[in-house]
């Protein structure tokens, strides 16, 4: 919120800036900052940046940031040690966690685009 007000009076000429500037749900910025901390190779200063422009409460954005970071630590904790400890069970165990970092946001993206084709 630091920044807003400055870029909201710069952001008229701009439309993807006019776009953040609108109000939006408070519920529904903090599940897309919650979301894109899950996702690893989405940059966090890039998030942060956005949700600076945004009109979002600075405790949403922190409640949202740590709850989408403590299973990436978990997971990347358990990653590490795995490293460590290479057994053949170990190894599975690393492939599995690996693949399920990236598959998971992408499985989700199309179950929800399945879901949203039946309602219509």
């Amino acid at each position: 919120m630091l920044g807003y007000e400055a870029v909201r009076r710069w952001a008229r000429l701009r439309p993807l800036l006019r776009w953040l500037d609108q109000r939006r749900s408070q519920t529904r910025l903090t599940a897309i900052v919650f979301a894109s901390r899950l996702v690893p190779f989405i940059s966090f200063d890039v998030v942060s940046y956005a949700a600076g422009l945004t009109p979002l409460a600075f405790w949403r954005f922190a409640i949202a940031t740590l709850a989408g970071v403590i299973p990436i630590a978990f997971v990347l904790t358990y990653f590490g040690e795995a490293l460590i400890n290479i057994e053949s069970t170990g190894t599975a165990t690393l492939l599995f966690l690996l693949s399920s970092i990236t598959l998971i946001p992408i499985a989700a993206k199309w179950l929800w685009g399945r879901y949203r084709k039946r309602r219509i």
